[in-house]
């Protein structure tokens, strides 16, 4: 009985997790970057660990499936020899990368990077490119994370929005401008730059939501992969329900053998109290048939 308490107090263990006093930080580098289309570029995923850590996922990063395309995938030097490495899921249609995961036996609290990713341009605009979802570990058990920051990925110079201060004079009807560099919106895409016949910029520019500019370009841009029933379910919970119903399966076999086995011993009890009767009546039977 002893060993069955033990056993329920270790299945709570594994299956609560703790929380981290300082929490693994994901970093995004570089934060941002101005190309060309066509042009390749790549990302880093750095980790800088508030603790000993042996798992790291990343259960989403999405962009913006119509300005660039996810290429390929590449494994960090955050531990030595993993024991499990998954490059992830590609989707470019849906502009996702799902079930990046690196595990091993051996935690580390140094900073190192995860992974670095590639991509190409294809279209002029701006995409962000973010980690949604994500998950760090030691030993099964979660601990707390935080996403540092994004990507802006600029494709096309016309993209990097000034704004204008432009003075005029009634008398003469000649202006001046003078262009200040102004930060661009995460959540907004600008539009290409309106040109005169001569070729040169107007003044007048305007930022409309990328949703607007993904729907001039649904042959790339339209989604055609419905999510399957798990894309939405971390790696991490998986296995961390993978643990607990093993756990649960032994601690359950171990309680049935335990009543098992009593029930076992009850019979055989039964069976020793038997046998000395039946010795008994049988040599009353050859004592009064046969003499002694």
């Amino acid at each position: 009985m002893k060993k069955i308490i033990i056993l329920f107090f270790i299945t709570l263990i594994c299956i609560l997790p703790v929380a981290s006093a300082s929490p693994t930080t994901l970093q995004i580098t570089p934060p941002s970057k101005v190309l060309q289309v066509g042009e390749t570029f790549n990302i880093t995923i750095n980790v800088i660990p508030g603790q000993d850590i042996d798992t790291v996922a990343i259960d989403l990063l999405r962009w913006n499936a119509g300005i660039i395309d996810c290429i390929s995938v590449q494994k960090g030097n955050l531990f030595a020899n993993p024991l499990i490495w998954m490059s992830g899921k590609i989707n470019n249609t849906a502009g996702k990368l799902q079930y990046l995961v690196m595990a091993s036996n051996v935690p580390t609290a140094e900073e190192k990077q995860f992974c670095t990713i590639t991509f190409k341009a294809k279209m002029e605009g701006i995409s962000t490119i973010s980690i949604l979802e994500s998950g760090v570990a030691r030993n099964g058990t979660a601990l707390t994370k935080k996403i540092l920051n994004s990507c802006q990925l600029t494709v096309g110079t016309n993209y990097i929005a000034p704004s204008s201060n432009i003075t005029s004079n009634n008398s003469s009807k000649n202006t001046s401008q003078t262009n200040q560099t102004k930060p661009i919106d995460n959540t907004t895409q600008p539009v290409t730059n309106n040109t005169n016949p001569s070729g040169n910029d107007t003044t007048n520019q305007t930022l409309i939501p990328i949703s607007n500019i993904n729907n001039t370009n649904k042959s790339t841009n339209k989604e055609a992969i419905s999510p399957g029933l798990l894309d939405n379910i971390p790696p991490t919970t998986i296995i961390y329900a993978i643990v607990a119903i093993v756990i649960i399966s032994v601690f359950s076999y171990i309680i049935i053998r335990h009543f098992q086995h009593k029930q076992e011993d009850r019979e055989d009890e039964e069976m020793e109290q038997d046998i000395p009767r039946g010795e008994t009546d049988l040599d009353d039977f050859i004592t009064h048939n046969f003499g002694a």
